[in-house]
């Protein structure tokens, strides 16, 4: 199964799509990543460095290929390290002036990664309005993803977004970004990987529960893709 093909809801579900204006509400396709911080070779690495490693090594295994750029508008070294070791192109794009020279890459841009709640400062709307603006501009080829990584929180114990989190959403549809999937990862004491593509939401909801009552490490991936003319509705 292609991960990155959502499921169709099931259409009893209470929850909501952020932008969704339908008469039966729906919840975004769910994957669960587990991913293995247990490692003899680096046994003096702490968990969440091999956890956040894990991490952004398959977003970037799972939504490029060789030689595609990588677009990171808050700097992460785990990042910059897992798109250079992937013969990826890493470009920090830290500063508004520099969203400017986009159109200097070689290679198309197909994934995009926004940190959210902003690391180390609040977003005002208006900056929200521009990191979307932003967003639509580098993402403006149909084959190109927007990922939106946020932190479990010890209150989150069903799939459906926080409020923080619902609040840039319901501004990303706005701005026509479709919210495509939801990836939750969590960390297993496991020697190897492995990965739920859509199961049920009892599981997943599950997972979360047993996050929450172990005080474990766990981060959500919101997989976004600016809708255009060219893009499939």
């Amino acid at each position: 199964m292609n991960p990155n093909t959502p499921r169709q809801p099931t259409t009893d579900d209470p929850t909501r799509v952020a932008g969704d204006t339908t008469t039966t509400p729906t919840r975004v396709a769910t994957s669960l990543w587990r991913l293995a911080v247990r490692d003899g070779d680096t046994a003096t690495t702490p968990d969440d460095t091999r956890f956040v490693s894990r991490l952004t090594r398959r977003l970037v295994l799972t939504h490029t290929r060789h030689g595609d750029a990588i677009i990171d508008l808050d700097g992460d070294t785990a990042l910059r390290d897992a798109a250079t070791t992937t013969t990826r192109t890493y470009v920090a794009l830290t500063r508004p002036p520099k969203i400017a020279t986009i159109d200097r890459l070689i290679r198309p841009a197909t994934l995009t990664i926004l940190r959210w709640p902003r690391p180390g400062r609040a977003a005002t709307p208006a900056e929200v309005a521009d990191l979307l603006l932003a967003c639509q501009f580098i993402t403006a080829n149909a084959s190109s993803s927007l990922a939106v990584i946020s932190p479990i929180e010890a209150q989150d114990t069903s799939t459906t977004h926080n409020p923080q989190l619902g609040e840039l959403l319901d501004a990303a549809a706005k701005a026509r970004f479709r919210h495509e999937q939801r990836i939750l990862a969590l960390p297993s004491d496991g020697d190897s990987d492995s990965y739920s593509y859509f199961p049920n939401y009892a599981d997943a909801d599950a997972a979360l529960k047993t996050r929450r009552d172990t005080n474990r490490l766990g981060t959500r991936v919101d997989v976004l893709r600016l809708v255009t003319s060219d893009a499939s509705r």
